[in-house]
């Protein structure tokens, strides 16, 4: 679920500038551009959560529970702010 949302959001972010239409141009929008930033930054945060569980199942260390809530919770937040970007900025949609 989370991941077809992701690839939503990115694929919106790359398809389409700020004027709404198609980027064909050869140029991206500045807000076009932060959402795929966020973007990567939400993979990477999934990802580096899913590994630190995986290493915490195979030593049981805590530190390993602690980053990988520490990175789920900002995956989770990061999705948050993209979801609502366009209410953070306060513009129409």
């Amino acid at each position: 679920m989370v991941g077809s949302v992701i690839v939503g959001m990115v694929s919106r972010a790359i398809v389409y500038t700020s004027g709404g239409g198609p980027y064909l141009s050869g140029t991206m929008s500045l807000i076009g551009f932060h959402k795929l930033l966020i973007a990567t930054a939400i993979l990477f945060c999934a990802l580096f959560a899913v590994w630190q569980g995986i290493i915490f199942t195979r030593t049981g260390a805590a530190l390993n529970v602690a980053l990988a809530a520490s990175f789920a919770l900002a995956a989770a937040g990061l999705t948050y702010y993209l979801a609502n970007l366009q209410r953070f900025l306060k513009r129409d949609s």
